[in-house]
C-alpha cells in the first residue's frame, strides 16, 4: 500500500492510501483505510465495491484540488456505503474550502463515534487524531446545536450537502440562522427549514411516515449573570453589566442579574463573591447556569490596562465548565467592552456544549472522600452530576489505602462504581 501526504494551505494534513481495503464493519486505521458503518441508508442499495472506487476518485480529486468533483465522488461513495473514513474526508474537504463550522461539526462527530472502538480508559480510539484536533483546536463562534431523531441508517443532508447517517454520535453543530435539513430513507425525502439560535439546542424528529419533520420547542435556558470589578466606577460598571447581559440575551438565554436575585435573598449579599454563594443564589432563583465575569482596570478608563475574565458554571455540576481570560493595555473602555462581549460569547458557546452525565460512587466502608484534583466531590455514597469526559478520581478514608479510579462520563447517561478500600497495615498507619 502506498501513502501520499499532501498538506493544504489551511494546515490540515490529508493522508491518502492507495490500494486500501474497504472494511465492512472494522474500525478505521490511520493511513486512509476506509471503515464501514453499521447503518446504511435505505435510499440506495449498499454497494461497498462501487463505494470504494468512488472514495478513491474523491480523494484523488481532493488532492488535485477539484473540489466539486471531490464532493460528488465522496458523497456518492457515502450514500452507497456510509464509512467513517469517507465522512472524515468530507470533513477534510469542508475545512479545505473554508467551511469552518461544517468541518468542525463533522470532525467532532467523527472523533466521538464509538464504532471506532474504545480504549481501556473508555475513550474513543479514533484515527487521524492530529489532523482532527487541529480542526477542533478552536470552537466556532455564533453556533447552536440540533439533535436529530429518526430511522437508523437514514441519510442526513444539511443545506443540500451529505452530513452523516442516523443515529449521529453528537448533535449537529450549525451556524446560527436558517438551515434546510433533509433525510432520505425508505424512498422518502422529508425536509424542513430550522432556525438555529446561538448557544441553544433543539431537536428535530423524522418519523417513518415521511410527514413533515417536527422541531421541538426550545427549552428556556436560564442564566444568572454576575459582574465583579476592580478599579472601575459605578457608571462604567453599569455599561459593562449591560454588555454582559446583551451578549447573553443574543445567545438565546434568559437572564437574571445578581442584584435582582439578591432582592429575594439578601442574606447572600455578604458572600456573593464566592462560587458556593453564587450557586446557592442560582438554585434559589431557579437558574440553570451562571455566567460570572470579572473586569479590572489599572490606570485611566481612556488609556489604562484592562483585564477581563469570564467563566460559565453549570449549576447542577457546581464547577466551572468553561473559562476565558483576555485583556488589553493602553486602551479605552470601549475596547474593554468589546473584549468582554467576545469573551462572554466564547464562554457561553463552550459552556453550553459541555455535556453532563451522572456518577454514583459507593465504597466499602462508606464515608470515604472523593477528590478530583483539588476539588472535593463529596463522601460516599454519592450521586452527582459531572461534565462529560474522562475523570481521574481518588477515593480515600483515614486508616485505608486510597483507591484511584478513571471514569468516563457520557452525556445523559449514568455510571456506577463500587470500590472496596483495603485497610492500612500497622507500619503504614504509623507513617500517616
Amino acid at each position: 500500500m502506498r501513502a501520499v501526504h499532501v498538506r493544504f494551505a489551511r494546515g490540515l494534513l490529508l493522508l491518502v492510501s492507495i490500494g486500501s481495503k474497504l472494511a465492512g464493519a472494522s474500525p478505521p486505521v490511520a493511513g486512509g483505510e476506509v471503515s464501514g458503518g453499521r447503518h446504511e441508508p435505505s435510499t440506495a442499495a449498499s454497494d461497498p465495491k462501487r463505494a470504494k472506487q468512488l472514495y478513491a476518485t474523491g480523494v484523488s480529486e481532493l488532492v488535485a484540488k477539484d473540489y466539486p468533483a471531490a464532493y460528488k465522488a465522496l458523497s456518492e461513495s457515502y450514500r452507497l456505503h456510509p464509512a467513517l473514513e469517507t465522512l472524515y474526508q468530507l470533513g477534510v474537504l469542508a475545512n479545505t474550502q473554508g467551511r469552518r463550522v461544517e468541518a468542525y461539526d463533522i470532525m467532532r462527530r467523527f472523533a466521538a463515534d464509538k464504532r471506532h472502538g474504545l480504549t481501556a480508559q473508555g475513550a474513543v480510539a479514533y484515527p487521524h487524531q492530529t489532523e482532527v484536533q487541529r480542526v477542533l483546536a478552536s470552537t466556532p463562534d455564533d453556533t447552536g446545536e440540533i439533535r436529530i431523531v429518526g430511522p437508523p441508517g437514514a441519510l442526513l443532508l444539511l443545506d443540500g450537502r451529505v452530513s452523516g447517517t442516523l443515529p449521529l454520535s453528537l448533535p449537529l453543530l450549525l451556524r446560527s440562522g436558517q438551515h434546510v435539513i433533509s433525510s432520505e430513507y425508505g424512498g422518502m425525502a422529508p425536509s424542513t427549514t430550522v432556525e438555529i439560535l446561538s448557544g441553544r439546542t433543539s431537536e428535530l424528529l423524522f418519523d417513518l411516515s415521511g410527514q413533515s419533520p417536527k422541531v421541538s420547542q426550545r427549552a428556556e435556558t436560564k442564566v444568572l449573570i454576575s459582574l465583579a470589578s476592580v478599579g472601575i466606577l459605578n457608571e462604567q460598571q453599569t455599561t459593562l453589566r449591560k454588555v454582559l447581559s446583551e451578549a447573553s440575551t443574543r445567545s438565546g438565554l434568559t437572564v437574571l442579574d445578581t442584584a435582582s436575585a439578591l432582592i429575594k435573598n439578601p442574606e447572600l449579599s455578604t458572600c456573593i463573591k464566592q462560587l458556593g454563594c453564587k450557586l446557592q443564589l442560582a438554585k434559589s432563583s431557579g437558574q440553570e447556569h451562571i455566567l460570572a465575569a470579572r473586569v479590572s482596570l489599572q490606570g485611566t478608563p481612556t488609556a489604562g490596562q484592562w483585564r477581563v475574565s469570564v467563566a460559565w458554571v453549570n449549576v447542577a455540576v457546581g464547577t466551572i465548565a468553561a473559562q476565558d481570560e483576555t485583556g488589553c493595555t493602553i486602551c479605552a473602555q470601549e475596547q474593554a467592552s468589546v473584549l468582554l462581549e467576545e469573551s462572554a460569547k466564547r464562554v457561553i458557546q463552550l459552556g453550553m456544549n459541555r455535556t453532563v452525565g451522572r456518577l454514583q460512587i459507593k465504597s466499602t466502608p462508606a464515608g470515604a472522600t472523593v477528590v478530583e484534583k483539588e476539588h472535593v466531590i463529596g463522601n460516599t455514597p454519592i450521586d452527582v452530576a459531572m461534565y462529560g469526559g474522562v475523570h481521574q478520581l481518588v477515593v480515600q478514608r483515614e486508616g485505608f489505602q486510597p483507591r484511584r479510579a478513571v471514569v468516563a462520563i457520557e452525556s445523559s447517561q449514568g455510571r456506577t462504581i463500587d470500590l472496596e478500600l483495603l485497610p492500612l497495615n500497622s507500619s503504614e498507619q504509623k507513617r500517616q
